[in-house]
Order: C-alpha cells, then structure tokens, then sequence
C-alpha cells in the first residue's frame, strides 16, 4: 500500500487554519483599541460624574446653561440643563503642569467640562507645554500604549489616542492663535502665536456641539 507523503494540510484545512489566523490578528487589533481605557478620569474628575460633584471639587469654575429651541413651558423645563458648560482657569494642574491660562493670563485656556442631563460627556484640559512626551508615561500605563499615534514632518509626536466603544482619551499638540484678554474680551490678533498640549476625554455616544 502507498503511504501518503507528510506535507502540506489538504486546500479545504488550508482554508481552516487562514481563518483561524485571521480571526486571531482581528481580534488583537480589536483587543488593542479597547485595552483597559474603561472610563477614564482626568485626575479627580471622571466621565459620568455630577455636575455638583464637579462644582464641589472646581470651587472657582464658571457654569453656563445652554440655550436650548424648547417650543413650550414644559419643554423647556425638561430641558432647562440639557446642556451645561464649565470652565476653570487656575488652581490645578494636571500631571503636575500647569494650566496654560495660569502661566498665561492672556490665553484664557483652562478646564473646560462639558454635562449632559447633569453628567459629564466631555472634559479637557489645555496645558501649557508645548510637547506630548512629557504625558505619555504616565497615561501608558494607566492606559496601555495608546493604540493611534500621529508623527508632524519632523517626526515628533502629534497626536496620541486610546479608545473603546464608550469613550476616548485624546492628547494632541494644538495651535494657540495670538490673543489677549481685555476684561471681558478676547482680542484675537494680539500677541504671538505659539502652542499647547490638550488632553480630553469624551464619551463617544454623545455630541457637545449643540443643544
């Protein structure tokens, strides 16, 4: 009797195993982007918190309502804080940096935090450095290595980005345009330009561009 010779699996076992194969790559890419993100916090703050929880830990934050299109009385009652918006310019750091409205008065950029029916959606500090690098240690490892990394001409760092289904932690190198603040004015124009590093994080199921 002829003896089949060892060698390659037959075609439809070929097929098997590539599909095994493939499946198991997706799921690594998969298990990459949603690696131990859960909800993230920017120090004491987390998303999903209260807006009083917030106010009691941001003592000097200003909240504003948005306007909302309610047609009626009712309505406009459900919806009165749809939407809440707060910002801070000082009296925290985050990583240990500073707040770029604190080192500069002139750009008035801070905390910013955005509530949905009284939860926090979306929450960003911009901080007054001017490189990602000195961030990405300690995000790294509350986070994993972020899953999405841009790179500027020169090959520095530009962006950096962990996500999962529910929400998203963002640290990008942003312009800052030349402004100075005149009172209750911001005089756009004024000064030099220069840039900053914002860190945010959003939940994903939710718009903070309107009403």
């Amino acid at each position: 009797m002829r003896r089949k010779r060892p060698g390659f699996p037959a075609p439809k076992a070929c097929h098997v195993l590539a599909a095994v194969v493939a499946c198991s790559l997706i799921g690594t890419a998969d298990a990459r982007e949603t690696h131990r993100l859960g909800t993230p916090r920017l120090n004491e703050d987390q998303l999903g918190e209260s807006l009083s929880r917030f106010r009691s830990l941001h003592k000097k934050a200003s909240c504003i309502r948005r306007p909302n299109e309610s047609s009626d009385e009712r309505s406009l009652k459900r919806d009165w804080l749809k939407w809440v918006d707060c910002s801070l310019e000082e009296g925290v750091t985050f990583e240990g940096l500073e707040l770029l409205a604190e080192v500069y008065p002139t750009r008035p950029f801070g905390v910013f935090a955005s509530f949905n029916r009284k939860r926090l959606v979306e929450l960003t500090y911009t901080l007054s450095i001017t490189s990602i690098d000195a961030l990405l240690p300690s995000l790294d490892k509350l986070y994993g290595e972020a899953f999405h990394r841009t790179y500027d001409r020169k090959g520095l760092l530009d962006s950096a980005r962990w996500s999962d289904r529910e929400a998203s932690l963002e640290v990008e190198l942003v312009p800052i345009s030349p402004a100075v603040a005149d009172r209750d004015f911001l005089r756009l124009g004024v000064g030099s330009p220069g840039s900053a590093v914002r860190v945010r994080i959003r939940l994903n199921a939710l718009t903070t561009s309107g009403p």
